[in-house]
């Protein structure tokens, strides 16, 4: 399998990239979805779109931005 800290490594590198990304439009759309849940549930926690990022949980969202500086 993959070392644990080459997982964590990818996790802290999309959390750093993603509100880049939003802010520079990169996409059309993007959405972070938080899929922790039960398995094939999924919980839309930011969106962005024109430059704009929208944050639909707060809490989750921090978190995720918080693995950026782990």
């Amino acid at each position: 399998g993959v070392p644990t800290s080459e997982v964590l490594r990818m996790h802290a590198g999309v959390s750093a990239m993603w509100p880049q990304m939003a802010a520079a439009q990169t996409f059309d759309k993007l959405n972070l979805w938080d899929t922790s849940g039960s398995p094939g549930e999924k919980h839309l926690v930011a969106s962005a779109e024109g430059g704009k990022i929208t944050v639909h949980d707060q809490a989750v969202f921090e978190d995720f931005l918080a693995k950026a500086k782990a």
